[in-house]
């Protein structure tokens, strides 16, 4: 149900932007070198890749990303985000008393990892409405938990997709790592 609503609304809004952008004549950039999106990923890759340690469940990721395109098969960005969800925490405290041998117990606290990581984009068909393209990305990420950690991540988008008209894009990327296995993206390009 979810994903015919989603299919719906990107319909909608592909239709509705063709419509716009004939119906007043707006001008397409040739070649635009810059873009900015916004990114939503699912939550089971980025478990998977990140957080397999704990039993959690994770809310998704939400994340910002900036490319500059030097020439037209290649974008240099960077990605910066969040991973959110909550921890189940389970410790065992033991007693000196004799009675009582030891107590379970389980916390919930709130899980976030704040990563950035640079970006490599390959687009391999440049159409002036599809654009198709892989990418690679590795960061830092700062997860804060019950204790803070650093750590290094990686993403790789084996298939990915980008429809735009009148400089607005929106896209899907399918791949493994932080962003998720799905990751839908809004954005411009300028």
């Amino acid at each position: 149900m979810k994903k015919k609503i989603i299919l719906m609304f990107m319909v909608l809004f592909l239709s509705s932007c063709m419509a716009f952008s004939e119906g007043n004549g707006l001008k397409l950039l040739e070649n635009p070198k810059n873009q900015f999106n916004i990114n939503y990923g699912d939550a089971a890759m980025a478990r998977m890749v990140m957080f397999s340690r704990y039993n959690n469940f994770r809310y998704g990721n939400l994340s910002a990303t900036y490319y500059f395109r030097p020439i037209k098969w290649i974008w240099i960005g960077v990605n910066g985000g969040a991973i959110m969800g909550i921890e189940n925490y389970k410790k065992r405290v033991y007693y000196a008393d004799p009675s009582v041998k030891y107590e379970d117990f389980t916390e919930e606290k709130p899980h976030i990892c704040w990563y950035v990581a640079p970006e490599l984009k390959l687009s391999y068909l440049n159409g002036k409405v599809v654009t198709l393209y892989s990418s690679l990305s590795v960061g830092y990420a700062r997860e804060k938990t019950f204790e803070p950690v650093n750590r290094y991540y990686w993403h790789v988008s084996y298939f990915s997709a980008e429809f735009s008209v009148a400089n607005f894009i929106i896209g899907a990327e399918l791949g493994v790592g932080y962003k998720g296995f799905a990751n839908l993206h809004v954005g411009y390009r300028f």
